[in-house]
């Protein structure tokens, strides 16, 4: 059976409401006050026994972790990526060697801008 992660919003439909893994969840939100909120949000939701790793990108980490998160999640792993095209370029082959990310959820809260280093001869595989 795979493992399902709460998206922390109550008074939608179940289907809606869980992230399955394995699974891709994409969220673009407009502005990073909401961002943030957001992604305590989805932490705060998470069970106590529930396998999850924050991924930051730039000093994000500092004003996302400013006041305690639910005492539900005791300990998570949380890293921070360089605001840099090498890192994300590299993330994958990271969080298989550092984190064992078979179902986890893996939070990626990064600016918009970080994205914006790539061009279209980037993603041809």
């Amino acid at each position: 059976m795979a493992n399902s992660f709460s998206l922390g919003i109550r008074r939608i439909w179940q289907e809606l409401s869980a992230m399955q893994s394995p699974g891709f969840y994409w969220v673009n939100i407009d502005r990073q006050n909401d961002a943030n909120l957001f992604c305590r949000q989805i932490i705060a939701a998470q069970e106590e026994n529930s396998q999850l790793a924050l991924i930051c990108s730039g000093n994000q980490v500092d004003t996302l972790l400013a006041t305690p998160l639910s005492p539900a999640i005791k300990k998570f792993p949380l890293y921070s990526l360089p605001e840099k095209k090498a890192a994300l370029l590299h993330l994958a082959d990271d969080l298989m060697r550092e984190l064992k990310p078979s179902n986890r959820l893996l939070i990626l809260l990064a600016h918009a801008s970080l994205w914006k280093k790539f061009t279209s001869d980037d993603f041809i595989f």
